[in-house]
């Protein structure tokens, strides 16, 4: 792992407000993962999330930056950051967990995705480089020179990859996620009764859901009383956020392992969620929706040894029943996939991966 001891990055991400409702389901590792991923290089990180963006310029005030890595479509930016931001370092990347195009009846599910396209692409003006999480949107990118951009799929901290140790405590596959559009249609399938349950987010009776909402409660309060960011204040914050969202991710993959396998159901993203590396990292056999015209995110995974795919809910429920029926087959393939994220997909791998490609414009290898 190359080492970049003199190398300092700016990483400026979204957080939410409220646990229940938003923060959940946004995870660890699209957000403070990436830390570990710099840090693991010997790079010198600042992290600022979105409740003190309007600190950000005391904060780095005196810092010098090599790169400034952003969250391009979830976070607050308005023009006056974004031209703050083009001013501190050479290299912007931005990042894009989401897809950009959504066709007319997801549109209608969130109104907020008819203007997402031309909000980022305006954004891009201020970055010089982009991972997409949707191959798409990479190639799209380029396609138009708004920055030269690649395909960015999830990773997971190597310290959250290991072997799966205990045994399922119920008889069918499990799904962990929000049930928008159609989702909660596909758990009342008669076909998948039984075979497909809904785990509870794992976190649920511990103190961290209050604990976080009460951290976002405070610095709003905070801000207004003092009207600056005072370096200790800051410093305990982002202290408190990493240990409950720590402790929060790891819950989220316990709750992943009660079950025979990891579904993943169809979704607004043209690109393998969080939870199909996340799952795969404790060695949980994952049943995903096949993305349609997405080859490169196709090839990440062999389909049969590392994942198993489906299309419509019989080859689904035809899934579930094969690895029920033979423990050894879903064994097999979690354990295939644990050895692809290891090699892979952890998060320092595809840091450095991001370091190389800005450095030489090496596409990454990501299988």
């Amino acid at each position: 792992m190359q080492a970049h001891p003199k190398m300092r990055v700016l990483l400026l991400v979204k957080e939410f407000t409220n646990w229940r409702v938003e923060a959940r389901h946004w995870s660890y590792t699209a957000q403070l993962g990436f830390e570990e991923g710099l840090r693991a290089h010997g790079i010198q990180v600042v992290s600022i999330t979105s409740p003190w963006f309007s600190c950000a310029r005391k904060i780095c005030a005196g810092r010098k930056f090599d790169q400034v890595w952003v969250d391009a479509v979830h976070a607050p930016l308005d023009d006056d950051m974004l031209e703050w931001v083009a001013g501190l370092a050479p290299v912007r990347v931005a990042f894009l967990a989401e897809s950009l195009e959504y066709t007319p009846e997801e549109r209608k599910i969130q109104p907020l995705f008819a203007q997402r396209k031309q909000l980022v692409e305006q954004r891009m003006r201020y970055f010089t480089h982009a991972g997409a999480s949707d191959e798409r949107d990479a190639e799209n990118i380029n396609a138009k020179r708004l920055a030269s951009a690649i395909l960015w799929p999830p990773a997971v901290p190597l310290r959250f990859i290991r072997e799966r140790k205990a045994a399922s405590l119920h008889q069918a596959a499990v799904f962990s996620g929000a049930l928008y559009g159609n989702r909660a249609a596909w758990l009342d399938i008669p076909k998948l009764k039984g075979l497909l349950v809904r785990q509870p987010s794992s976190e649920q009776g511990t103190p961290y859901p209050f604990l976080f909402d009460a951290l976002q409660w405070v610095v709003p309060r905070y801000l207004r009383r003092v009207g600056v960011a005072e370096t200790a204040a800051f410093g305990a914050y982002l202290w408190a956020l990493r240990h409950i969202r720590r402790q929060c991710f790891v819950r989220w993959q316990r709750g992943m392992q009660t079950g025979v396998a990891v579904v993943n159901l169809p979704s607004m993203v043209k690109a393998y969620a969080g939870r199909v590396v996340e799952a795969m990292a404790v060695e949980c056999p994952v049943i995903s929706w096949e993305i349609p015209d997405r080859p490169r995110t196709k090839r990440l995974f062999e389909d049969g040894n590392e994942i198993l795919l489906y299309q419509e809910p019989d080859e689904l429920a035809d899934h579930i029943q094969h690895i029920l029926k033979e423990p050894g087959f879903g064994r097999r393939i979690g354990a295939n996939a644990l050895r692809k994220v290891r090699q892979f997909h952890t998060m320092e791998k595809r840091v450095g991966q991001m370091l190389n490609w800005v450095e030489t414009g090496a596409e990454p290898v990501y299988a």
